[in-house]
């Protein structure tokens, strides 16, 4: 009887203390649910394989530490060598950096070719005055040395 007592007390004990436990760690219900958090500057400059910076992200108006990414492997960070560096406080001195978004893009210089050896100029130009467009060319060779 003395053991059923035991049983019968340890069990009332567990019980009491189970109830008691829960009912203290029950949070607050809620139908909303608030997350904060801090989104710190930054700057990423994306370079080529001859590192030459082709285009500079930003996510801040204000001034923030570049990291540098090769553009072919946008995931792997690179080191900011003082190349990198001086290109981007180039940049930043000829273009305003302070703005969210893609804030560069590097365009390739387009080759300067002159008017007279497009061939719609050609076609153009014999139109215009009612000319082949061999008779034209032949007398555009003449007038370089060609002809």
């Amino acid at each position: 009887m003395r053991l059923f007592g035991y049983v019968l007390g340890v069990f009332a004990v567990v019980f009491v203390l189970t109830n008691t436990t829960a009912t203290a760690l029950e949070l607050e219900r809620s139908d909303s649910l608030s997350i904060q958090a801090i989104v710190l500057p930054s700057r990423s400059i994306y370079v080529d394989s001859n590192l030459k910076i082709v285009k500079i992200f930003s996510n801040t108006v204000g001034d923030a530490q570049p990291k540098a990414y090769l553009d072919s492997s946008p995931s792997q960070e690179i080191q900011v060598d003082q190349g990198i560096y001086d290109q981007y406080l180039q940049i930043k001195s000829h273009y305003n950096l302070a703005k969210v978004g893609q804030v560069y893009t590097y365009l390739e210089p387009k080759a300067q070719t002159s008017a007279a050896s497009k061939p719609s100029f050609l076609f153009t130009l014999a139109s215009r005055f009612k000319l082949n467009v061999l008779q034209l060319k032949l007398a555009f060779a003449s007038r370089i040395g060609y002809g």
